[in-house]
């Protein structure tokens, strides 16, 4: 992408590498090439896309911990807009980490909660709440069960921090070779720089792809991705899914490396 914000077609038909081509199969296989999957509803968004957003969006309602743990009851799922640092010292049981500064929020969420379950946002103060919901209108998610703060939410909030793991920790499990990795960056991440041993599935990848992770269901799974974000949500979305011993490797592989570089030098 460049960051002019005007050109002309002169330019563009002798800059753009998109237009550079003269063979139509070469033109489609560049546009198309590393696409990400599209969203589970996606033909749902084409339809809204077709028939146009609802001309008025419901207002979003503050809840309690009481109203809160009556929606707990009815099923809905709660995605936890906070930073994972936060998250995984205390969280909602069952809840999602879809971090609000991670970019691509709404698709996210879109990819990782069925348009069949209702939705209450964690977070920490309204004004998060509220650009969530704009986020979450651009991919056609406008039926939200409310937010709840966390400061609001603290009593029902457990805590989590056992379910992550330090770079050191790993390392000696690594080293005992009793431990299996799960990788959720890109391909091309993976290739530069992944640990012994670990399997690559891209995040976006997850939902779609879960019977491939049904043997360590019940064993250790260490969730890492480069600096933490999407092994949160990764980690988030498989606990509540019911891999029941998963971690979090804290910081994600820069964490791990930057450890690793500190170790050798003191060594």
């Amino acid at each position: 992408m460049s960051s002019a914000t005007v050109s002309t077609l002169a330019h563009e038909k002798l800059t753009n590498v998109a237009l550079q081509f003269t063979e139509r199969d070469e033109f489609v296989e560049y546009l198309t090439a590393d696409l990400p999957p599209a969203p589970p509803d996606f033909r749902r968004i084409v339809e809204l896309n077709r028939a146009g957003s609802p001309e008025r969006v419901a207002g979003l309602a503050a809840l309690s911990a009481g109203e809160l743990q009556a929606k707990l009851e009815r099923g809905v799922t709660v995605v936890d807009l906070r930073e994972p640092e936060e998250f995984w010292q205390y969280q909602l049981p069952a809840s999602i980490n879809v971090p609000l500064s991670m970019g691509q929020f709404g698709a996210n969420v879109a990819s990782f909660v069925a348009i069949s379950s209702p939705v209450v946002l964690l977070v920490n103060n309204e004004s998060e709440a509220r650009m969530a919901q704009v986020a979450l209108g651009v991919v056609g998610r406008y039926e939200l069960e409310g937010f709840v703060t966390a400061a609001e939410a603290s009593r029902l909030l457990v805590k989590a921090d056992y379910m992550r793991i330090e770079p050191e920790h790993l390392h000696k499990l690594l080293e005992l070779e009793s431990v299996a990795v799960l990788d959720v960056r890109q391909p091309a991440e993976f290739e530069q720089d992944s640990l012994p041993g670990a399997i690559n599935l891209p995040l976006a990848q997850l939902p779609g792809r879960l019977a491939e992770l049904e043997a360590f269901k019940d064993s250790l799974l260490v969730v890492t991705c480069a600096a933490g974000y999407r092994s949160s949500l990764a980690s988030s979305f498989l606990t509540q899914q019911g891999w029941g011993y998963i971690q979090n490797l804290k910081g994600g592989m820069n964490g791990f490396n930057s450890w690793n570089r500190a170790d050798r030098q003191a060594a």
